[in-house]
């Protein structure tokens, strides 16, 4: 695992020397005091989630309640996060765009 962030630094770090914003999720382990590689390299920009309205939880947060702004029970969240964003029921593609 330690070289696999080593790498992830490494490209990070080389992209941002580019001039290139690199920015990726927190994870989603639920984690308060901690967040995934790459999001806690000090080069990346860190994004967790939040709510985007009062929705109905969805089935990773069945006790959780919903509602705008509210960081959703999944995100991984710490004190060097840097952004929070709208992102539960978020609907993205896959790697290979569909």
């Amino acid at each position: 695992i330690i070289r696999v962030a080593v790498e992830y630094k490494f490209t990070a770090d080389t992209a941002v020397k580019a001039g290139i914003a690199v920015v990726a999720a927190s994870g989603n382990n639920g984690y308060t005091d901690g967040l995934s590689v790459p999001a806690a390299l000090a080069s990346v920009i860190s994004v967790g989630a939040v709510y985007d309205s009062s929705i109905p939880p969805i089935s990773a947060c069945p006790t959780d309640i919903p509602a705008a702004d509210r960081v959703t029970c999944y995100s991984n969240t710490a004190s060097i996060l840097d952004v929070l964003a709208p992102s539960d029921n978020a609907h993205t593609t896959d790697i290979s765009g569909a």
